[in-house]
């Protein structure tokens, strides 16, 4: 089997969930026999052209097409991000010198909706996996700018609105325009390719309604489309896709590194961030619960993530960290067992509808019970004092209420490892995943010929 996959960014590249899901999968299915490609963005906002060439290389043992892309020099930046007819010939090469026998596309965030229409016309059957809320939030978190957790439904305007929260643009059109004055000049901005690409506008300006609209026309024309969580799948119902459309199929994950995890006693209560540090991941309110229990020596916290990708909120929370805390940054995925073996519980207190972050799943493997804001599909896959707690998202008070009933309950600790649920492996998922690309390759019609697939 030839199997395509598309995504935004591909490890080791920084890239969150959706890049390193990407990479585990596909490289369980090359190391199943499968014939893997991958096709990503790099150098994101990097070089002279808005299309800077591409480079290929293998990454444990995929062959990984990185193109090189300045979304900011796009002639409609806020518009090329959901579509982006510059790809159009990269992405035709990529697919017609391939030949696959499905496409797999995990983000079209940075290669842009257009992707899907582009291999449909080559006949080739496509396969969107959704990882976040990008078809129907230009933030993708489905989180307002003003820190308010969204719902979806809203109009273009609504959107447009979140989108300029706090700049300069906000504030001056503010000032100087009246009531509905202001909405009806900002769409009509909004259409104006050349008003979108001036400093304070690029990437936050933009045609609001066709993007909502085309970005769910073209994830429409996908033949499959998987969520892998309920609540991902509920709010894209709820936003206008039918969710006969969407089947949930959950995340396996490459757990052999898990008999590798030594837990090693400690008497302090160690809790444990992994993950991107940014601002929708809440390590704020982590931080803040934490600090709300000090002082107490029979508490620690370790943080650990890429803390580069936004500077001023890692200054901030570097600047007044709690007694007790341990600052690591970035790791690898090879430390997991080390990391692991000397953290108690895990924490997830992101502010979004975090749809299935892996880092529970590894906690899981590796025998931590987990901490988790009480929404989305975090709340889904944490039983609420059977494997973990729930706490109210967004609320360091809640959160350092749960951190002590832990603290004070050493037993309940105990239970909650004891009712840890198995994790589904990455081959359960290949096996699943191989049925619905066989499945989508027996009813497809349009395929290349059989004779021009390279022997």
């Amino acid at each position: 089997m030839r199997i395509a996959y598309m995504t935004h960014f591909y490890p080791p590249s920084p890239c969150g969930g959706a890049g390193y899901y990407t990479a585990a999968i596909a490289e369980a299915f090359q190391a199943g026999g499968a014939t893997v490609n991958v096709l990503c963005a790099d150098r994101w906002g990097e070089g002279q052209r808005h299309i800077n060439g591409y480079s290929d290389d293998v990454r444990h043992g995929v062959s990984v097409r990185r193109l090189h892309i300045n979304w900011r020099l796009a002639p409609a930046p806020f518009d090329y991000t959901y579509d982006n007819p510059a790809l159009d010939p990269l992405v035709r090469d990529f697919v017609a010198g391939l030949h696959p026998d499905v496409v797999h596309i995990t983000s079209c965030y940075t290669l842009s909706a257009r992707v899907i229409s582009t291999v449909k016309q080559l006949g080739i059957p496509v396969l969107v996996h959704l990882v976040d809320y990008w078809f129907i939030c230009p933030r993708h978190t489905l989180l307002r700018k003003s820190g308010e957790i969204c719902y979806g439904g809203k109009n273009a305007w609504d959107c447009q609105d979140c989108m300029l929260y706090a700049t300069s643009i906000d504030r001056v059109t503010r000032k100087l325009l009246p009531g509905n004055t202001r909405s009806v000049f900002l769409m009509k901005l909004g259409k104006a390719p050349i008003a979108t690409r001036q400093p304070g506008a690029i990437g936050m300006l933009g045609d609001m309604a066709r993007r909502r609209e085309y970005a769910l026309e073209q994830l429409s024309m996908a033949d499959d489309i998987i969520s892998p969580s309920y609540a991902l799948k509920d709010l894209y119902e709820q936003n206008g896709l039918p969710g006969h459309r969407i089947r949930v199929v959950r995340h396996g994950q490459a757990i052999d590194w898990a008999d590798q995890v030594r837990r090693k006693p400690s008497p302090r209560l160690r809790l444990g961030f992994l993950g991107n540090v940014i601002t929708v991941k809440g390590v704020h309110v982590l931080i803040d619960a934490f600090r709300r229990l000090q002082p107490n020596d029979r508490l620690e916290l370790h943080i650990f993530g890429n803390d580069t990708f936004d500077q001023d909120y890692t200054h901030q929370l570097r600047s007044n960290l709690p007694a007790n805390t341990v600052w690591h940054g970035a790791y690898e995925r090879a430390q997991l067992p080390s990391i692991l073996s000397e953290i108690d519980v895990v924490v997830v207190p992101s502010i979004w509808h975090e749809n299935a972050p892996l880092v529970i799943q590894e906690a899981f493997a590796a025998g931590c019970p987990v901490l988790v804001s009480n929404l989305g599909g975090m709340a889904e896959v944490v039983d609420n004092f059977k494997n973990g707690l729930h706490f109210q998202v967004g609320s360091a008070e809640d959160l350092a209420a749960k951190i002590g009933i832990l603290a004070a309950n050493p037993s309940l600790l105990a239970t909650m490892r004891a009712n840890l649920p198995p994790v589904k492996p990455i081959q359960q998922e290949r096996t699943e995943l191989t049925q619905i690309y066989s499945d989508l390759i027996l009813n497809n019609h349009n395929t290349f010929p059989a004779t021009q697939h390279p022997a």
